[in-house]
């Protein structure tokens, strides 16, 4: 993923390389489609949770969920891989990889009918939804 976001930034430009990985529309129709007896909404962010934790090996805490808002705790295996690995640090800066990071959850958020804001607290990171 970041060997293929450089070669792109390079080639294309920052603004091409994020919008080949912003995959909101899809992640959000998963989400509908495996849960889907509840708000679109709602379906994200319990799909958020499963998958992070049962498909990529991050812990995740649902800490809130209404029909408004939704707050959860999340230690993602992403952020994990850059402090644990020694090439990802030589390829790309912590600010840009964790850019990418954001910028993807925020896509996904938005198509799924939230506004995220993430607070990280060291190693945990807190996304704290709104509907929009």
């Amino acid at each position: 993923m970041v060997r293929l976001y450089l070669w792109l930034v390079q080639e294309k430009g920052r603004n091409f390389a994020l919008d080949w990985f912003l995959d909101g529309e899809g992640y959000a129709l998963a989400a509908k489609s495996w849960v889907p007896f509840v708000l679109a909404r709602r379906a994200y962010i319990l799909y958020l949770c499963w998958e992070q934790s049962n498909l990529r090996g991050s812990t995740v805490t649902l800490l809130e969920l209404s029909d408004t808002t939704a707050r959860i705790h999340i230690k993602p295996l992403y952020l994990q891989l850059y402090q644990q690995t020694g090439h990802l640090k030589m390829q790309i800066s912590y600010d840009d990889y964790r850019y990418l990071f954001e910028s993807i959850w925020a896509d996904r958020s938005e198509k799924a009918g939230w506004h995220v804001e993430f607070a990280d607290q060291n190693e945990i990171y807190e996304m704290q939804f709104k509907c929009t």
